[in-house]
C-alpha cells in the first residue's frame, strides 16, 4: 500500500501544493518553511511592521487526533484527484497492535504513521481551519507547517488568534497544547 501512496503523492501532490500555497507549508512548497522563518524574523526583529510578539503553537498529538471524516471531506473539496485514494485508504478502522496486548486497538481517527500520504492528508484536513484564522489579514501574518503554527502581531491580536484557534480547532480535532505556547515579545 505504501508504494501506491508514494506514487499517488508524486502524481497528485502538486495539486495540493498549489491549493495550499503559503497557507499550509507542509504540502510541499520547496523552501517554504525557511521563507516563513525569514518573514517572521523580518517583521519581528528588524522593526518592519507593528509586530509586538510572536506566538508559536504546537498541536497536541495532531496526526493521531485529526478528524478523519473532516479530512476526507476537505480532501474531496480541495484535492479531488487524490480524494478517492484517501477515502479507500482511510475509510475503515486502522488496527493498531500494541505490545503485550492480544487484541488490536481499532482507530478511526488520524493518519497512519509511515504513510506517504499522511502529511498531505493532514495539510488538506487542516487547510480550512488555517484559512479561517487568517481573517482579518491586517492583524499580522500566521505561518503553518503541519501542526506547528505561529502568529506575528500585537499581543492583543495574538491572544484573539489563540482563542479562535482553541475554539475552531476543536471542530477538526486540532487541540493546541495549552501548557506549551511560546511567546516572544519585543519592543516596548
Amino acid at each position: 500500500m505504501r508504494i501506491m501512496g508514494k506514487a499517488m503523492s508524486l502524481e497528485t501532490g502538486f495539486d495540493l501544493e498549489r491549493e495550499c500555497g503559503e497557507d499550509q507549508l507542509c504540502a510541499g512548497i520547496k523552501g517554504g518553511i525557511e521563507a516563513a522563518i525569514h518573514a517572521v524574523s523580518g517583521l519581528f526583529d528588524c522593526g518592519e511592521g507593528e509586530a509586538e510578539c510572536v506566538l508559536a503553537v504546537d498541536a497536541k498529538n495532531a496526526f493521531n487526533n485529526l478528524s478523519r471524516p473532516a479530512a476526507l471531506w476537505n480532501a474531496r473539496q480541495l484535492w479531488p484527484r487524490a480524494s478517492r485514494f484517501l477515502f479507500n485508504t482511510y475509510q475503515g478502522h486502522a488496527a493498531l497492535c500494541l505490545g503485550g496486548e492480544k487484541e488490536p486497538l481499532c482507530s478511526q481517527e488520524g493518519t497512519t504513521q509511515g504513510d506517504p500520504m499522511a502529511m498531505l492528508m493532514y495539510a488538506a484536513g487542516t487547510l480550512p481551519l488555517v484559512r479561517s484564522l487568517k481573517e482579518p489579514a491586517e492583524q499580522g501574518p500566521q505561518m503553518w507547517f503541519a501542526d506547528d503554527s505561529s502568529k506575528c502581531s500585537s499581543l492583543e491580536q495574538a491572544r484573539e488568534w489563540w482563542d479562535k484557534l482553541g475554539e475552531k480547532g476543536c471542530r477538526t480535532a486540532i487541540f493546541p497544547r495549552q501548557a506549551r505556547p511560546s511567546w516572544w515579545c519585543g519592543r516596548g
